[in-house]
């Protein structure tokens, strides 16, 4: 049998609501709130050391402010996160139809031109709207704060605000300390593991649909080799409306039928199950595994491992981090980015659910668990949309694969082998 190990995220925990003011919002979940603040703090423990030497380098010294509010026409140092104005319509609007009660204190109406994006910088005691310097910009130190940024990211920022402007120019960028590649423990036998993503399993999919794929792992020289099985991302077709949930009767029989694709597929090879946002489990991050009683069969199957999402584990030595599929699709969706650009900037940013919680609902929690203290091997995220390619790079020895749904019959093959970096390429499975 494969060994199979991992961590899941920490169970979420009643935390006492005496804290009053964050961000200039109303105190109307004072849970999410010290979430955010948690989350500052950790990262500023990280980034503060780099970014007060860049400050004491400069011949007129430069001060590290104690807060965003605190910046002026004088170059200075601060440590705050990224935040984007675009979500105010989008939320206005789910609100009006559906009913949503989150929007109103998630995010406020900014005076702005809503044909672009503002983007901000926030702590504690406000936010400020920001800007690349323009000669960061020409001399190349810097890129376009768009190629960057990514909703929530914790950064250290050197700059100032011109006299007569209101936006902080950015001159300097500083980020958590890179994640040293983790080692490669791993024997020299082979390690092939197949990553398919969202299954949507739903009234057009039969038992003849997924034996197609049993036939491949049981039949083919490819799938004979196959070590593991990742499920990432939804296994249950999202209702047809957002917000609809699927009568009890109906969602009995999909999870009827995902429990006999897993009891397949665990006859073969090991299976690692990460839960996607219409699954029948919490709705909310860290979406835990799901529930044992809906997998009556498979759950007592001892090669079928069901982990929370987002989630780190290890196969034969290989260990893995998985991106929530809302996570990707919500960041793409605010900031037009390609997901595979997405998964890079959060490894980069050492966090696996950075929009969380603006734009992707978190549960209430001591702390942000979704903070990255150690390096993986490969980073594994779902493709949204219609995509039918696999997205595949390897970046400073980090393998990141972006796998698209289960329909367009293409999945991914990881091989790691000797100590190598691991590596993919896409496998072509006709399902019809």
């Amino acid at each position: 049998m494969t060994a199979v190990t991992g961590k899941t995220f920490r169970e979420p925990v009643e935390i006492s609501t005496n804290f009053q003011q964050f961000l200039g919002k109303p105190t109307e979940d004072l849970n999410i709130l010290k979430f955010i603040k948690s989350r500052l703090d950790q990262f500023r423990e990280m980034i503060k050391p780099s970014l007060e030497a860049a400050c004491n380098a400069y011949e007129r010294r430069t001060k590290v402010v104690k807060r965003v509010l605190d910046c002026s026409h004088v170059r200075c140092g601060v440590f705050g996160s990224f935040y984007i104005n675009n979500n105010y319509d989008d939320f206005i609007e789910r609100f009006e139809e559906y009913g949503d009660i989150r929007p109103a204190r998630l995010v406020e109406k900014m005076e702005v031109e809503k044909e672009e994006q503002t983007f901000f910088f926030e702590d504690e005691s406000g936010r400020i709207p920001i800007q690349v310097h323009k000669h960061a910009l020409d001399e190349g130190k810097l890129p376009p704060l768009e190629d960057f940024f990514v909703l929530g990211a914790c950064v250290g920022l050197i700059g100032y605000i011109p006299t007569n402007e209101t936006k902080f120019m950015i001159e300097q960028v500083f980020r958590p300390p890179a994640l040293l590649p983790p080692s490669l423990e791993y024997t020299t036998e082979r390690t092939s593991v197949l990553c398919i993503a969202n299954v949507f399993v739903d009234e057009k999919k039969d038992l003849k649909n997924f034996c197609i794929l049993r036939d491949f792992l049981k039949f083919t020289p490819q799938g004979k080799r196959v070590s593991a099985i990742i499920l990432i991302g939804s296994l249950l077709q999202p209702p047809i409306v957002p917000e609809q949930m699927y009568v009890q009767g109906e969602q009995m029989h999909y999870t009827n039928l995902i429990d006999v694709l897993l009891c397949e597929l665990g006859t073969i090879v090991d299976v690692i199950v990460v839960p996607g946002m219409s699954d029948p489990t919490d709705a909310s991050l860290p979406r835990k595994p799901i529930r044992p009683l809906l997998l009556q069969n498979s759950a007592r199957m001892l090669t079928i491992h069901r982990f929370t999402s987002p989630s780190v584990f290890n196969i034969n030595g290989v260990k893995f981090g998985a991106i929530p599929d809302d996570v990707i699709s919500e960041s793409v969706r605010i900031t037009y980015k390609k997901p595979l650009h997405l998964a890079e900037l959060m490894y980069g940013y050492r966090h696996l659910a950075l929009p969380t919680p603006h734009a992707v609902d978190v549960s209430p929690m001591e702390h942000d668990p979704f903070v990255l203290s150690e390096a993986v091997n490969v980073v594994l995220f779902c493709l949204v949309g219609d995509a039918t390619d696999a997205s595949i790079i390897t970046r400073d020895d980090v393998l990141y694969v972006g796998v698209p749904h289960y329909d367009t019959g293409v999945f991914v093959m990881i091989d790691a082998m000797n100590g190598n970096t691991p590596t993919a390429k896409p496998v072509v499975i006709n399902l019809e």
